[in-house]
């Protein structure tokens, strides 16, 4: 038997037809075409424009929530400072605006006493509690297209007036 080449012999070869490989268009150095150069760009930082408000945002609302919850420890204190005490509304505002009923020399979270109330409601009566308020404290927010300082909410908590004077 006659093992035939692979590649056939010379005489095959001349009688296939022979096709001619079309030109390959030149190959661009980039992915995209001339008319979107710079679009990666425009989208980047527009995508990172969004992002950093995203984080920014998410910063201020924890800030918010710090603060509200700051001071919403410190007037829990004060009303407890109060309650065991004597009645003494300077000591129970030092303790909201600086933790401790002596004073201090810089409150917290830009406070004044305009924005501390403190009361007590049926002094000698069986319903006898202390209620501290604190209201219209500063909250800054420091987002792109919202920086501002507004108003916080209301935080009001009360507790029964405990103080018996030793005789």
């Amino acid at each position: 038997m006659k093992r035939k080449n692979q590649r056939g012999t010379a005489g095959e070869a001349a009688a296939m037809p022979t096709q001619e490989l079309a030109p390959q268009p030149a190959r661009k150095k980039g992915l995209r075409g001339s008319g979107e150069k710079g679009s990666v760009m425009v989208e980047t930082s527009l995508t990172l424009l969004v992002f950093t408000v995203i984080v920014i945002g998410t910063l201020d609302f924890s800030h918010l929530l710090f603060v509200h919850q700051t001071l919403g420890e410190r007037v829990r204190a004060a009303l407890r400072y109060s309650t065991v005490h004597a009645y003494d509304v300077t000591a129970t505002q030092n303790i909201v605006l600086y933790g401790q009923p002596n004073g201090g020399t810089q409150p917290s979270f830009n406070l004044t006493r305009d924005m501390v109330s403190v009361a007590r409601y049926d002094a000698g009566s069986a319903d006898d509690r202390v209620v501290v308020t604190v209201q219209n404290y500063p909250v800054e927010f420091i987002t792109p297209f919202m920086a501002r300082t507004v108003p916080g909410r209301p935080i009001r908590n009360s507790l029964p007036y405990e103080y018996q004077a030793s005789q």
